[in-house]
């Protein structure tokens, strides 16, 4: 009898210790909401769309609403793209580059801030269909931050090509005035390709551990250990959307 109870008392625990891991769910891959067709549609899908819709429609409410003397959306968003334009006109120097790289340059900026602030909006863990979250971090998908970094490789290359010219850029990795130089060549031709792969994870990895981070500490103290890691994410996420840009720049 004895040996009974102690074997249901094991399965009691062994049953509550997996609904302990069970209460936190953490998948590196997006999940799938529904499909269009053959094309999976998934939750930080939806969160990257939302997040372009958002600022599409507050930067044509802003344009269409000009005025003389500027409200205060008006105020912060000329502010904001002044002082971007300032940056990176005190970083090349040239005028006409300025123009070429500012609105790419503030576009990612702008993506990256909106969407990382989105994560600390409140409720919207909360929705789910079929026990998925509608919600993920858009940075957190692998596969939006690797064609966001692949997009921003070919638009340095093709500013390159723009400004400098082709002999010039390509002197640059096919040296053969000696062999130092051609081996010095090859180098930077690999470190070239590898910004492709450590600007992609330094962005990634940063995002995904802070929700992973958030959500283990939410499963612990809901009500107290969230808020210093949740103060700390505001200001790693502001971070986070001026380096990859400062980057690329």
């Amino acid at each position: 009898m004895s040996a009974v109870a102690e074997t249901t008392v094991t399965e009691v625990a062994e049953a509550e210790e997996h609904t302990e891991e069970s209460s936190i769910h953490v998948s590196l891959k997006p999940e799938t909401i529904f499909n269009i067709g053959s094309l999976p549609v998934t939750n930080s899908m939806l969160s990257a769309y939302s997040v372009s819709i958002f600022l599409i429609v507050l930067t044509l409410i802003v344009r269409y609403r000009l005025k003389t003397i500027p409200g205060r959306l008006q105020l912060m968003m000329e502010t904001i793209l002044q002082s971007g334009y300032n940056f990176v006109q005190d970083t090349t120097h040239n005028t006409k580059l300025t123009k070429h790289i500012f609105p790419v340059f503030m576009t990612l900026i702008l993506f990256f801030w909106t969407a990382n602030l989105a994560n600390f909006l409140p409720g919207l863990l909360a929705f789910e269909v079929n026990g998925i979250h509608l919600y993920r971090p858009a940075l957190a998908d692998y596969a939006l931050v690797i064609s966001i970094t692949l997009l921003m490789f070919i638009f340095a290359q093709y500013t390159v090509f723009k400004f400098v010219g082709v002999k010039i850029y390509l002197k640059k990795f096919l040296n053969f005035s000696s062999p130092i130089n051609f081996f010095v060549g090859i180098l930077e031709l690999i470190g070239e390709l590898a910004r492709i792969i450590s600007l992609s994870f330094r962005l990634f990895g940063n995002i995904f551990s802070e929700e992973v981070l958030m959500l283990v500490m939410l499963s612990i103290a809901p009500f107290v250990a969230p808020l210093p890691f949740a103060l700390l994410g505001l200001l790693t996420a502001t971070i986070q959307a001026l380096l990859f840009p400062l980057l690329v720049l």
